[in-house]
């Protein structure tokens, strides 16, 4: 199988992101693209038109016309949260999320994308089996099992992909996720000694949201479809997914059955796991798997398989999405007829208003000028006739006392 690189230089920092590795049977089928001739003006799908007009059509035809040479990345981001956030982010087409992942993976560095993919509130991508499996394909490659496990825990217990390449990859990325924290966590232990103790004044505290990732590990391993497992492989994966969701009574029914294998790996990592959260089931189940342990390493035998199941399971897959095309191009279709039916009528209700309010203006002159006699008479009848000029009350005479004594008048020397 030919292994393609494909290296994106960002125009403006010159930062050379993460090398993707897909196949170039992978690519030829990512780089098939809708047929859009029959759109009648493509001229006004540009930036600033979709953003005041985004819709489920208007959103496929930009990102499956955009050119993976463009720096659209934030744009795209943009749109896409901006459709996420309105009241049709129900009716994302399909086409357009497949579009969306191929450009991102070509321009975007795994750890942005990942972030992108996980964030599904915010951008609402959501990944089927080509997309899944040209994803982590590009994390297996990379051997960045750490970085694709939260992508591949929502694949398994949210989306329950029917790929076994995907399943395995959850397995393989739980196994080298808790060796790695096991053993960070013993390097730690002697490095660190006991240090003196901090204390901070706060405004206040805000209770986080607690997720139990070891719990999310055991689910997904239990739920993960086993039929690729061998026998021992996949006795090993179910005792690890009991005693990582802590169901102790089931991993004792187990324990009872004596015809069950466990690889040493996964012996020691149940062991680390038990002795840090349930000491009293440590030392019986040391005692009961100790002479169960096969010397093989666990992540040898996963290795193999994933190397088997890629080489496989491709041709189906790509096969399948083949098949996906023509149905894409039919939904794609009703989708736009569906908005240009929305938008006629949408003109069409703006242009019969506009005509209601001329003829109402057009009905208010006419009642005039049939009116105006009758008008010009009611306005003479209302006349107001104001009184004469008052300059005040006029005043009485004062009234002179008869019994009134004038004053003697002398003259003074």
């Amino acid at each position: 199988m030919l292994i393609v690189r494909s290296i994106f230089i960002s125009n403006v920092n010159f930062i050379k992101s993460s090398t993707r590795c897909i196949s170039n049977e992978l690519r030829k089928v990512f780089h098939t693209r809708l047929d859009n001739t029959n759109v009648l003006n493509q001229s006004q799908f540009q930036l600033a038109y979709l953003r005041k007009n985004i819709n489920e059509f208007n959103l496929d035809f930009f990102l499956n016309n955009v050119s993976q040479s463009d720096d659209r990345r934030s744009a795209i981001l943009d749109l896409l949260s901006r459709f996420r956030a309105s009241k049709l982010a129900n009716k994302t087409l399909e086409s357009t999320q497949f579009a969306a992942v191929r450009y991102l993976l070509e321009n975007c560095s795994l750890e942005e994308l990942v972030a992108i993919l996980t964030d599904r509130l915010q951008y609402g991508i959501f990944l089927n089996n080509f997309t899944g499996f040209a994803v982590l394909q590009s994390l297996y490659e990379e051997k960045d099992y750490k970085l694709g496990l939260p992508l591949v825990l929502k694949l398994i217990l949210h989306d329950g992909l029917d790929s076994s390449f995907v399943g395995a990859f959850c397995v393989k990325s739980c196994f080298m996720v808790l060796k790695h924290n096991f053993e960070e966590v013993h390097q730690q232990e002697l490095e660190n000694s006991p240090g003196k103790e901090e204390k901070m004044r706060v405004k206040f505290l805000r209770n986080p949201l607690i997720i139990d990732k070891y719990a999310e590990m055991g689910k997904a391993l239990l739920k993960v479809d086993k039929h690729c497992l061998s026998d021992a492989m996949r006795e090993s994966v179910s005792i690890l997914g009991l005693v990582l969701s802590k169901r102790f009574t089931d991993l004792e029914k187990i324990l009872e059955n004596k015809s069950y294998r466990l690889y040493e790996d996964v012996y020691i990592i149940c062991l680390e796991f038990l002795k840090k959260h349930n000491h009293e089931f440590y030392h019986k189940f040391n005692k009961i798997v100790d002479q169960r342990v096969q010397k093989q390493s666990f992540e040898n035998v996963m290795d193999m398989l994933l190397k088997e199941l890629l080489v496989k399971e491709e041709p189906s897959i790509i096969k399948c999405q083949q098949e996906v095309f023509r149905l894409w191009q039919e939904k794609c279709e009703f989708a736009r007829q569906t908005v240009q039916q929305e938008s006629n009528e949408k003109e069409r209700k703006m242009h019969i208003g506009k005509v209601l309010n001329e003829i109402s203006a057009k009905e208010e002159h006419l009642w005039y000028f049939d009116r105006e006699e009758h008008i010009e008479l009611q306005i003479y009848n209302k006349r107001v006739f104001y009184p004469k000029r008052w300059f005040g009350k006029k005043k009485k005479p004062r009234s002179i006392d008869e019994d009134y004594v004038p004053p003697e008048i002398r003259r003074i020397n």
